[in-house]
């Protein structure tokens, strides 16, 4: 009967926790579309079928893009998978399972070292993780996710009977989002007892994984991907430097992300986001209260001596206390996570300073995410702990409870980005095609940045919308190249020069995002837009780039865009439809 009870507490905990996953990231993924990166890759997915989908899988691990074959193989095949399955939405629906099957795992690792109310608000905290706004994007929650996945699991199995397995799960990390791995340097640390033996296991780990970390960078050297290049050509002790400054900035800014997202989440909060809230509250106390009910007692009056000696010619000293479950479980907890978390900044030199606090660069933080939460599960126990010697028995779950409601609050802000983003984007590519029906072979559209909506948790215009085009429309074979749209940031802006023969030269960005191709601006082919009263406008003529720079604009021509085939991206942002299109 008792098991029966355990099994069944654990599996509304585990649902609860699936609820919480869709209520604070999914829940308005009806009004989501594809965002930044998404274009690239699942942009660039939907009209696939199964024999270019294993072409593009072969050239994967023939190439070895970014020497992230795992990266980009979990991007290809989910969305593939979600879009045949049920549209946008279908892909989005594996992304929210991803994200419950890594909070389950990592409920799971804490089970191993704490109560369960512990676990359970430890997982909560994971599941919620303030310093990471990217939850919502595909492009992370289909490919930077699985490497999660593939670390907890990591993990898990260290803790077990054949922690040998465990090395060759965590590649599938190295081969997803290297980040990812790095918090398994502290595995060791999840097991006990701390003795000399477990220090000297620690530092073989160390070892074994840097040795692979090591490999996986040879690769990257072999296929020249740029930041390794970057590294081999002189820049090692910079990035070591921004590695070291990493290890103590990211942690502060997750400290400080944990203490303000609350105060974000209660002012920004819409009345949908409260009822979200308000579900969490109705259902997460009463489930935390009957956790921490048939919490482990046996264990909380069983003291244990826990000695410590140093014995040297110079210094003799020794320490000895009697400690409880609760004491030596709250220290290992907190300790692994301290570690686990400073490990996670080590190659943080490619987003640095890793204070990033929205949008799609924190990513850098994804790793932490496990270190830090088990951090957040210590300090929760330890407040329960305090809270019920004052006789307040159930003040901390309540407190706790009250805390991580606003969280779910912040994040339903961040959906709401995501879906007025959507709205932008719509309203963006509708006016491009209605002003725009005349593009013609090698057309280029400028669109100057000032005036352009923007979100604050996500991008609407981003490097992506140079593809957009193509991935909407079927243009006819014969152009050499297709029509390109290119927001004039300040890169681009001043990218623009005299050519000696008076012709117009530009470093016109081509996809992937980091390759310039110096270029001629063709006169009378270049169609240029600007914001008027929050509306694109279309201007002819002569159109200034520069202070002393004008080139001929394209006069209106032929309606030549309505008559193309039309691919599956048309459908989802002309129609607002955020199904797949029959």
């Amino acid at each position: 009967m008792h098991h029966y009870s355990e099994h069944r507490r654990t599996a509304l905990t585990l649902l609860f926790l699936c609820f919480v996953a869709w209520a604070a990231h999914y829940s308005l993924l009806g009004r989501f579309l594809l965002y930044e990166d998404d274009y690239a890759v699942m942009g660039r997915s939907l009209d696939m079928d199964l024999a270019a989908l294993w072409g593009i899988l072969r050239a994967l691990w023939l190439e070895c893009p970014m020497a992230r074959p795992l990266h980009f193989t979990f991007g290809r095949v989910f969305a593939y998978l979600g879009f045949q399955l049920a549209g946008l939405q279908g892909m989005y629906w594996i992304a929210w399972a991803i994200i419950c099957l890594n909070t389950v795992l990592f409920f799971s690792l804490l089970k191993k070292m704490a109560p369960g109310a512990v676990a359970f608000f430890g997982a909560l905290s994971f599941l919620l993780f303030p310093a990471d706004t990217t939850k919502p994007l595909l492009t992370h929650a289909l490919m930077i996710q699985p490497g999660v996945t593939c670390l907890l699991a990591a993990l898990l199995i260290y803790t077990g009977k054949r922690p040998w397995l465990s090395y060759v799960i965590i590649l599938g990390a190295l081969l997803s989002y290297e980040p990812t791995a790095l918090p398994f340097l502290a595995a060791p640390l999840l097991k006990k007892p701390w003795d000399r033996q477990r220090m000297k296991k620690l530092a073989h780990h160390i070892l074994i994984v840097f040795s692979f970390m090591a490999l996986a960078g040879l690769v990257r050297l072999m296929f020249h991907e740029a930041r390794m290049n970057d590294l081999a050509s002189g820049h090692l002790l910079e990035a070591a430097a921004k590695a070291l400054a990493s290890m103590a900035l990211g942690p502060l800014t997750i400290v400080w992300s944990y203490a303000a997202r609350m105060f974000d989440g209660a002012w920004s909060v819409r009345p949908w986001g409260a009822m979200m809230a308000g579900l969490f509250l109705v259902m997460g106390i009463p489930l935390a209260m009957a956790l921490q009910q048939a919490g482990v007692r046996a264990q909380n009056i069983n003291p244990r001596v826990v000695g410590f000696k140093i014995k040297t010619r110079i210094l003799n000293f020794s320490f000895q206390i009697n400690t409880t479950y609760h004491h030596r479980g709250i220290f290992r907890l907190l300790v692994t996570g301290m570690a686990m978390r400073f490990c996670s900044y080590l190659l943080a030199f490619s987003y640095w300073p890793p204070m990033i606090t929205a949008g799609r660069e924190t990513c850098v933080h994804i790793a932490a995410s496990v270190g830090s939460s088990m951090i957040f599960a210590a300090v929760a126990w330890l407040f329960m702990i305090v809270c019920k010697a004052y006789e307040g028995r159930w003040g901390g779950i309540l407190a706790l409870c009250a805390y991580l409601s606003l969280l779910v609050c912040f994040h339903t802000t961040v959906q709401d980005s995501f879906a007025k983003s959507a709205q932008v984007q719509r309203s963006f590519w509708n006016q491009i095609i209605a002003l725009c029906p005349d593009l013609e072979d090698g057309t280029v559209i400028l669109v100057r940045e000032e005036g352009l909506p923007k979100t604050q948790y996500i991008r609407s215009n981003f490097w992506t919308d140079r593809l957009i085009l193509e991935l909407m429309y079927d243009f006819p074979s014969d152009w050499k190249e297709p029509p390109r749209l290119y927001v004039m940031d300040y890169r681009i802006s001043h990218s623009f020069r005299q050519g000696p023969n008076g012709e117009i030269l530009w470093d016109r960005p081509v996809p992937p995002p980091e390759n310039v191709r110096p270029s001629v601006l063709e006169p009378g082919n270049v169609i240029l837009l600007e914001t008027e009263e929050r509306r694109l406008v279309r201007r002819f003529g002569a159109g200034a780039l520069g202070p002393d720079l004008q080139v001929q604009l394209k006069t209106q021509g032929d309606d030549l865009l309505n008559g193309l085939s039309t691919r599956s991206l048309f459908a989802l942002i002309s129609n607002k439809q955020t199904g797949k299109p029959k």
